[in-house]
């Protein structure tokens, strides 16, 4: 993370529940790399049959741009990229029709190829926010015990998302939607560590997007609709060594 102006002397929250100095900014690149697996079942007769294993991956950068507009008080812009986005299968089986339930099942059908059949890479929708610290362990005047921070922020919707391909046959990486997104952090200091407890929620939007068939051809128009999230951490921040007098 880069300081953007003099550094100055102050108590210090943790870094996550930190706010830049008043009139002042931080810049920062973050590299993270998610990865969820799963098995699909089919079950039949009360028993449930394994019929192919899914992972879905991504290599991301996250862009972000923090300026303290009030004391306690910023505006921030955060632009995710993806540099990698997959869906891969490492087992799979076709689905056929089954008369006996008059609907598709995967067993005992054909085994398809592994690998990966979906990939896209690109800009997500860009994250407009505010967050603040009603109070904190940086305020020296106000003898605050702990630190809690508040923030909310929107994304904008994303036209080069994954679901679909562009005129360049290229597929996107973001979720094409809109969303927004509420957290709320607390931490106290004690000694050299800090430890703190986050909440966040967020609820992303439908958007519809146009199909691309494997071809080539123009598909139809299908809604998409990712799920909401949430998520409760918990965690401690431990400081190495200090020096009051640089701030650093």
């Amino acid at each position: 993370m880069l300081l953007l102006g003099p550094l100055l002397p102050l108590a210090s929250a943790a870094v996550i529940t930190e706010v830049p100095p008043f009139l002042r900014g931080d810049v920062q690149i973050a590299y993270s790399y998610d990865q969820l697996g799963g098995t699909l079942t089919e079950r039949k007769g009360g028993e449930e049959i394994d019929v192919g294993n899914r992972t879905v991956s991504e290599h991301a950068l996250r862009y972000a741009m923090v300026f303290s507009f009030a004391p306690g008080a910023a505006a921030f812009v955060e632009i995710p990229h993806s540099l990698s986005s997959q869906v891969y299968y490492g087992a799979l089986s076709d689905m056929v029709y089954d008369p006996g339930t008059g609907s598709g099942t995967y067993e005992g059908t054909a085994e398809g190829t592994p690998g990966a059949y979906v990939s896209g890479a690109g800009l997500g929708g860009v994250w407009l926010g505010v967050r603040g610290t009603p109070f904190s362990e940086a305020f020296e005047t106000r003898n605050n015990a702990s630190t809690w921070l508040l923030e909310g922020a929107v994304r904008t919707a994303d036209g080069t998302n994954f679901w679909t391909t562009g005129e360049d046959d290229a597929r996107g990486a973001g979720p094409a939607g809109t969303a927004a997104r509420l957290r709320t952090v607390f931490s106290k200091t004690f000694g050299n560590s800090t430890p703190y407890v986050s909440g966040t929620y967020q609820g992303d939007g439908p958007a519809t997007v146009e199909v691309v068939n494997p071809d080539g051809s123009a598909g139809p128009s299908v809604e998409v609709d990712p799920a909401n999230s949430g998520d409760l951490r918990v965690g401690v921040e431990l400081v190495a060594g200090k020096n009051d007098a640089s701030g650093s």
